[in-house]
């Protein structure tokens, strides 16, 4: 399915955009809250806007964003199948990266997994997105807590020790999201980051078999 909806856009751009293939673009399956996609990364040459447009019409029709959006989100409808196009800034200049999801909408959501830390009070849960089909796959869990990000962590770090995981260094994340703890569990690794937010600390936590840097790349559609 995915390789003939990445032929209709290639078709769709004709001789205009040239195209090369992502670094590690092989199919992927995730699960956003209970929902299955199947993913594909590309890089197209062009930049975002202009390759929206050009796709605008010819494969799907441009999704309404947030004024200022970095993103370009085309859709589609195909019989049962659910079809999505997301273009953003690419690895260099000239080039947009690209996520293909489809969504069969004959599949039944299936239940969310729980988190693996018990979530403070007040919390928001925001999406859960699992990297494969297995119940022991690796997942991540976006939350919104009332309260300074230092705080909140701390509390979840009492909570990790409760429950057997060993804390180790801080995980390597960006300046802005500073914050965070990464602890392991037998074969399993939990990190958790927070990340930048007004009023509210916005957390996220990654449970992973192994090495949680390890995780295929993949987008939420």
């Amino acid at each position: 399915m995915l390789k003939a909806v990445c032929v209709a856009i290639f078709a769709a751009l004709g001789s205009w955009g040239a195209r090369e293939a992502f670094a590690g673009s092989a199919d992927s399956r995730v699960r956003v809250n209970g929902v299955q996609f199947e993913l594909r990364a590309l890089v197209l040459a062009g930049d975002p806007e202009p390759l929206a447009q050009r796709l605008d019409g010819r494969w799907g029709a441009l999704q309404p964003l947030p004024q200022g959006s970095a993103r370009q989100v085309l859709g589609r409808q195909r019989g049962p199948f659910h079809e999505t196009l997301t273009l953003s800034a690419g690895p260099r200049p000239g080039f947009s990266r690209v996520i293909v999801a489809v969504h069969d909408l004959r599949q039944a959501s299936v239940p969310m997994p729980s988190p693996p830390l018990p979530l403070p009070a007040g919390a928001r849960l925001l999406n859960v997105v699992q990297f494969a089909d297995s119940a022991d796959a690796a997942a991540a869990w976006t939350i919104e807590v009332p309260g300074a990000a230092g705080a909140v962590l701390e509390r979840l770090r009492i909570a990790a020790a409760a429950r057997g995981w060993r804390q180790l260094a801080a995980p390597s994340i960006p300046e802005a999201a500073s914050k965070g703890f990464w602890a392991q569990r037998g074969g399993r690794e939990l990190t958790v980051v927070a990340l930048p937010s007004t009023g509210r600390a916005r957390l996220v936590l990654l449970e992973a078999r192994g090495a949680a840097a390890a995780l295929p790349p993949a987008a939420a559609p």
